[in-house]
């Protein structure tokens, strides 16, 4: 059986499908739904922090502790965690990501990195949660490469009283 493909049925059929597509595309914008904003980042400002650290993974049998009293500068781009870590900081997010000195030592046909790495995330000017990570890289044989991460929390001590 032969078809028509001129008939004047078929074109109305197609005429018809595409002005439904062409209507169904939404060039409107009328119903695009846009979520509100969260609530904006806390200003943090520099202070010092009671820190406590427990291992949350540990492939280094490590008995470093990170509890302590640290001193925070922080700036527009930057800041710093006690003498250890230096790093940048993004006050939309309140967040920041430092890292310490890199050491090594190189023994015949082996070179060891090692250099801790700190991620914060503040949910108040005062408190704030994290990690610490220790990395030892290894190339060559003489020891094996590792890591142990530390969850990490802190709150501001209050400022002293005059």
């Amino acid at each position: 059986m032969k078809t028509n493909m001129n008939h004047p049925w078929r074109t109305c059929f197609l005429l018809l499908a595409a002005a439904l597509l062409a209507g169904c595309g939404g060039s409107g914008g009328d119903d695009v739904i846009v979520p509100p904003p969260g609530p904006p980042a806390p200003a943090v400002v520099d202070g010092v922090f009671d820190v406590a650290a427990h291992i949350i993974f540990d492939t280094c049998d490590s008995d470093s502790v990170y509890d302590g009293t640290y001193a925070f500068q922080i700036d527009d781009q930057t800041f710093t965690m006690g003498d250890t870590w230096s790093g940048t900081w993004n006050p939309k997010t309140a967040s920041g990501y430092g890292e310490s000195e890199h050491t090594g030592y190189t023994v015949r046909v082996c070179t060891v990195n090692r250099w801790t790495s700190l991620t914060l995330t503040f949910s108040s000017e005062d408190e704030f949660t994290g990690s610490i990570t220790y990395h030892q890289r290894v190339e060559g044989d003489c020891q094996t490469p590792c890591v142990t991460t530390w969850a990490i929390s802190g709150v501001r001590e209050p400022d002293p009283v005059e």
